[in-house]
């Protein structure tokens, strides 16, 4: 569903859609036991191994180049990433570390050949269909199945689904899958990366607006530029038969203190011939006490069959957000049972809970404030950028350290910042777990998007389109937000012509109409800042970003005096910090004793671009607020320049 004019705010009531061929009728029973799954999947994760051609060799001919004498072959972790593969084959140092960033760009002027070989069981030919599902590849993708191109894929955010039925042997099958970082569409892999500006000092970022990969890949404030090439996550075969479940949704109800699940369950009939006599079942499984089971008698259409569906909750347990209470989980597992024999099951945690964005009109502006469950929350928290400049390093255990410690310092919100990539279920797990409510970007950030072509307008609705589903029923997940200051350059006139494709129809009228039919309760907004009359970025209306105000003035006196922190107006402000330096012993793990000096290049690459443009501000901020006119260690600046961000911070938070 498509809205020609929407509202920036956008939150539409749910709306019921009748389905031909569903016996009409919802029974609460005892369900038996159904047969053993039909539905079989192969993992193909483990060792592959990965050659290197060069970037020109892609194709049937490239394919055939794996093969000949000379080519260079290592072995490569899947899920992985290449600089991962290379620092373990000894070719490559770590690229977080030292200069090594500007070094080793060398991957991107390469092709990299990915191959493993795995058996079919007879079972698994025998059903409807069978997928090969890369959850994710990046960044530019072929695949070869059994010497043949099976497809492509140019998008590194979300999951690549191959139809490959009919394709298959019996026995042995070879899969090999090319990837390159994409540089070569946008003509950057002729340039001399080994001299590769700073972010804030870059005129343009065309891998940012013509690729589809985590932005901050293109280099941000607080990074180098690394582009990412590789398996990064987990890769299947999938054989299913008669009916697939393609999406399941719920959106808790509460009304006069009862408490229900109310949404959809959307099926695919695989049968292309023939209406599928189905039934679905629902089984609720709460913290503590018996499970709630449910069954549907169905009749599938051909192709697409979304089914409604109400669970109402007895005893129900609210989930709140940290601080406010506890985080009861439930498990709500959909069966789809045809034939005789279940087909489809998915099963997935979720919490009982509303949530609503409150913008009503204040004497001067308008509110914007979160309300769980009816009740106001203070949102207290900060930016989540991504914690790895190479995410296939992430680790279940690394995301439950992360969101442990901002449960620990009374966070109940982070922001998602655009600038990164879509978190893996861990994250969004040990949110739920810890009742840290999230505000989530879509991955479009400082940059213009071409919203006047039709392909990349298709792969964006695909891309949105998969990754709603992948999170929707999560009940850490608050809001949906467009993009990450997108809407603000525009309005700052950074692109004046209006003419321009700037992407306002991803934010304003794709994404809208796509969380419409997915995600409908949910609040939106298209862009973060956000909400004012006259301009993107108000003080007392929406989402501000504050820091232009004071920080980055050209005022030094404003930068280092707290109490100028304290003219901050902002309803929600989603956006501000202080810069300072981490600590000695984080600092000694990238960089070598003699790059400890500002002066060194390693220094210069992995301090805030903002800081290198204002060489010596932390250290005037420190001698002005502690130590004066005296000689300055590397220990002092890092005690000094630390106590002054703390003080500021804090003076901030209490404004």
């Amino acid at each position: 569903m498509r809205s020609s004019t929407l509202p920036f705010s956008f939150s539409p009531p749910f709306k019921k859609i009748p389905i031909l061929g569903i016996l009409i009728g919802l029974t609460v029973a005892a369900i038996a036991a159904p047969p053993v799954n039909p539905k079989e999947v192969r993992a193909l994760d483990g060792i592959w191994k990965v050659t290197r051609l060069p970037l020109e060799a892609e194709g049937s001919a490239g394919l055939k180049q794996i093969s000949k004498p000379g080519a260079k072959t290592i072995s490569a972790a899947v899920p992985g990433e290449i600089h991962l593969d290379l620092m373990r084959s000894g070719e490559m140092e770590d690229p977080s570390v030292g200069t090594n960033s500007r070094k080793d760009r060398w991957p991107e002027r390469y092709s990299w050949w990915y191959q493993t070989g795995f058996t079919v069981p007879p079972s698994m030919l025998n059903h409807d269909r069978q997928e090969l599902v890369f959850d994710g590849l990046i960044y530019y993708a072929q695949v070869f199945l059994n010497g043949v191109l099976i497809g492509s894929s140019k998008n590194g955010l979300v999951p690549a689904r191959f139809d490959v039925t009919g394709s298959l042997h019996p026995g042995g099958n070879d899969l090999v899958v090319r990837l390159t970082s994409g540089y070569e569409f946008i003509n950057e892999v002729d340039q001399d990366l080994s001299k590769q500006k700073l972010y804030a000092n870059r005129e343009n970022f065309p891998a940012r607006s013509n690729l589809r990969t985590p932005p901050y890949m293109s280099g941000w404030d607080w990074c180098d530029t690394l582009p990412n090439i590789g398996i990064w996550r987990s890769v299947r075969l999938e054989s299913r038969s008669n009916a697939a479940i393609d999406n399941v949704h719920f959106d808790t109800v509460i009304e006069r203190g009862k408490v229900s699940l109310q949404g959809q369950v959307s099926i695919e009939n695989l049968k292309a011939w023939r209406r599928t006599p189905s039934s679905l079942q629902l089984e609720l499984t709460p913290p503590t006490g018996p499970a709630t089971t449910f069954k549907k008698d169905l009749l599938l259409m051909i192709g697409a069959n979304h089914v409604p569906c109400r669970i109402d909750i007895p005893n129900p347990q609210l989930w709140w957000p940290n601080g406010m209470g506890a985080q009861p989980l439930y498990k709500l597992k959909a069966t789809v049972v045809s034939d005789g024999v279940v087909t489809d099951s998915q099963t997935q945690t979720i919490g009982l809970r509303t949530v609503q964005l409150d913008e009503g009109p204040r004497k001067v502006g308008s509110n914007f404030r979160f309300l769980v469950n009816g009740k106001e929350v203070f949102c207290k928290g900060g930016n989540w950028a991504p914690a790895d400049e190479i995410p296939a390093r992430m680790t279940k255990e690394r995301y439950e350290h992360f969101i442990q410690a901002a449960k620990d310092a009374h966070f109940t919100m982070l922001r998602v910042n655009g600038v990164g990539y879509y978190e893996n279920d861990d994250f969004f797990d040990a949110c739920d777990r810890a009742g840290i409510l999230l505000w989530q970007e879509f991955a479009y950030s400082c940059a213009t998007y071409d919203d006047l072509s039709t392909e990349f307008m298709a792969g964006a609705r695909k891309e949105a389109e998969a990754f709603v589903k992948r999170i929707a029923n999560h009940p850490s997940l608050a809001l949906w937000c467009g993009c990450n200051e997108c809407l603000w350059m525009y309005d700052n006139g950074s692109n004046p012509k209006a003419t321009d494709a700037v992407g306002t129809r991803i934010y304003c009228d794709l994404l809208p109409a796509v969380l419409h039919e997915l995600d409908p309760n949910r609040p939106y907004i298209p862009g973060s800042p956000c909400g004012g009359t006259d301009e993107i970025n108000s003080q007392t209306a929406g989402d501000v970003h504050w820091w232009y105000q004071v920080f980055m003035s050209n005022n030094p006196a404003k930068k280092m005096d707290p109490s100028l922190l304290d003219s901050c107006l902002g309803r929600f402000v989603s956006e501000y910090g202080i810069i300072g330096p981490p600590p000695l012993a984080t600092m000694k793990e990238y960089l070598k004793p003699e790059e400890l000096n500002p002066e060194s290049l390693a220094w210069q690459i992995h301090t805030n671009s903002y800081e290198g443009d204002h060489r010596g501000f932390t250290e005037s901020a420190a001698r002005h607020h502690f130590l004066g006119d005296v000689p300055m260690s590397v220990e002092q600046f890092v005690l000094y320049g630390g106590l002054y961000q703390a003080m500021m911070q804090e003076q901030m938070m209490e404004a």
